[in-house]
C-alpha cells in the first residue's frame, strides 16, 4: 500500500510499496537527471505501469487535475464592495454623508452597487461558460499500461506512467522525454517564450505545453498541483494584476478622494477655528462707555486690507512646499491646510484686542484652546491618519512661517484699524 508524507522543503515525496521506495520531487529536480535514474525513482520502465499501479497511485496522489477554490454565491457578491477601490468609493461616499452631500452619496452607493452587479453577473456567467467548454474538450492521453497502449482521461494519469505526444496534443502532465525524438513545443503560455523550443531525449515538457512538430514518448514526473502549469496556477490566484479598466477606476477614484481630503481639510479648519473662537468669550475683556458702531463699510475695507496679506501668505507656502520641499498634490494640500489651520490660531491672538497683541493678556482658556489646537493638528499632520503625512520639516514651516507672519500682521492690523476707526 502507498502512503505520502507530502513535499517538504526539500521539494521530495517519499512513497512505499514494501521494499521498493518511489521518490517524488520537482519537476525542476529531474532537468540533470537522465531518463533510466528517473523511472528507477518512480518505479516504473519503459513498459510503464500495470493498471492495479496506477489505481493505487491516483487513489494516493489523486487525480491530474487542478481543483478551483469554490466560493459562495453571497461572498463573492459581496466580495465586490471588498477591496482597495471599494474602500475609496465608500469613503468618499461616507463623507460625502458627513458634508451633508446626500445625493452625492446616494449616487456614489449606486454606482458602486451596479458595477457589483454587473461584475459578478459577468464573472458567474464566464465560469459557466468555462466549465461547459472543459467538459467538452475533457483531454484524452495515450498511456502505456500492462505494456499496452490506451487511452484515458488525463486525469487519470499518475506519476510513473509512459505516455506519448504527437503532433498538436496539450501536454497534461510535467514529463521526461525518454525516446530518441526530437520535438518542436510550444511553451509560450508558460514560459513567455515566443518561438517553439526544441526537445530531445532526458529533455522537460511542461504540463500546458502544445506539440508543433514530431511525436515522442516521455516518463510522467507529476501531476495536479505539482506540475509547473498547477504552480503557475496557484501564483495567478495570490497575485493578479490590474485590468487597464481597473487602473483607470483607481485613478478616477483618487482624483474623488483628493476632492474628499480637501473637504475634509475645510472641515477640520472649521471644528479648529471653532473651539479657539468660543474661547473668546471667556477672555480678558473690559467695559467701554460706548458702544460700538458697526459700520460695514469699514468693517470690509480693513478685512480687504488684511485679507491680501493672508492671501501672500498662503502663496508664499505653495511656493517653498513646492519647490523647495517638492511635495506632490496630497501633501502640499495638507501643508496649506495646516498653515491655514496656525495662522488661525495665531490670528484669534492679534485681533483680539484693536491695540498691539501684547497689550493685554489672553485668558488662560483661549491660550490652552489654541495651543492644543496646534499641537493637535501637528500630530495630525506628522501621522496623517486622515490627511496625507508630511515629515517633520515642512511641518516645522508651517508652524514657524504662519507664527512669525501672524504676529507681524499686527503692525499693518494696528495701523488699519486706527485708520478706520475700528
Amino acid at each position: 500500500m502507498y502512503f505520502v508524507a507530502g513535499f517538504g522543503s526539500s521539494g521530495v515525496t517519499q512513497m512505499h510499496a514494501g521494499a521498493q521506495e518511489l521518490d517524488l520531487r520537482k519537476t525542476s529536480d529531474y532537468a540533470e537527471t537522465p531518463p533510466e535514474e528517473t523511472m528507477t525513482l518512480l518505479d516504473t520502465s519503459v513498459l510503464g505501469l500495470s493498471q492495479a499501479q496506477a489505481q493505487e497511485r491516483l487513489q494516493t496522489l489523486g487525480p491530474n487535475e487542478v481543483k478551483e477554490k469554490q466560493q459562495s454565491a453571497v461572498l463573492e457578491f459581496l466580495s465586490r464592495y471588498w477591496g482597495p477601490m471599494p474602500w475609496l468609493l465608500e469613503l468618499t461616499m461616507a463623507l460625502s454623508f458627513f458634508l451633508g452631500h446626500i445625493l452625492e452619496g446616494i449616487i456614489i452607493f449606486a454606482l458602486l452597487s451596479i458595477n457589483a452587479v454587473i461584475g459578478f453577473w459577468n464573472e458567474r456567467s464566464f465560469h459557466k461558460a468555462l466549465e461547459l467548454l472543459k467538459n467538452r474538450l475533457s483531454t484524452k492521453t495515450r498511456v502505456l499500461r500492462d505494456a499496452q497502449w490506451t487511452s484515458v482521461e488525463a486525469r487519470e494519469i499518475v506519476p510513473g506512467d509512459v505516455i506519448t505526444v504527437a503532433l498538436g496534443d496539450i501536454v497534461s502532465a510535467d514529463v521526461q522525454i525518454i525516446s530518441d525524438s526530437t520535438l518542436s513545443v510550444d511553451q509560450s503560455a508558460l514560459t513567455g517564450e515566443s518561438l517553439p523550443v526544441a526537445l530531445q531525449r532526458s529533455s522537460l515538457a511542461y504540463s500546458g505545453s502544445i506539440i508543433k512538430r514530431g511525436e515522442a514518448q516521455g516518463v510522467v514526473l507529476n501531476t495536479g498541483p505539482h506540475t509547473y502549469f498547477g504552480k503557475t496556477v496557484e501564483l495567478v490566484g495570490t497575485a493578479r494584476a490590474l485590468s487597464h479598466q481597473q487602473q483607470i477606476m483607481m485613478a478616477v477614484v483618487k482624483y474623488m478622494m483628493y476632492v474628499s481630503v480637501t473637504a475634509m481639510g475645510m472641515v477640520l479648519l472649521v471644528f479648529a477655528n471653532d473651539f479657539v473662537t468660543m474661547s473668546l468669550a471667556t477672555d480678558r475683556v473690559t467695559s467701554t462707555g460706548n458702544p460700538n458702531v458697526w459700520n460695514i463699510k469699514r468693517i470690509t475695507m480693513a478685512s480687504l486690507l488684511l485679507g491680501v496679506l493672508l492671501v501672500a501668505e498662503g502663496l508664499v507656502t505653495v511656493a517653498v512646499g513646492r519647490w523647495y520641499f517638492h511635495l506632490d498634490l496630497a501633501r502640499l494640500q495638507s501643508l496649506v491646510m495646516l498653515m491655514l489651520v496656525f495662522t488661525s490660531q495665531f490670528k484669534i491672538l492679534i485681533v483680539r484686542d484693536r491695540r498691539h497683541f501684547w497689550s493685554s493678556r489672553p485668558g488662560k482658556t483661549l491660550l490652552v484652546s489654541a495651543i492644543l489646537t496646534v499641537a493637535a493638528f501637528a500630530v495630525l499632520g506628522v501621522y496623517g491618519s486622515i490627511i496625507p503625512p508630511l515629515t517633520v520639516r515642512p511641518l516645522l514651516f508651517a508652524l514657524l512661517f504662519s507664527a512669525g507672519f501672524t504676529l507681524l500682521m499686527d503692525f499693518p492690523k494696528y495701523r488699519v484699524f486706527q485708520r478706520y476707526g475700528l
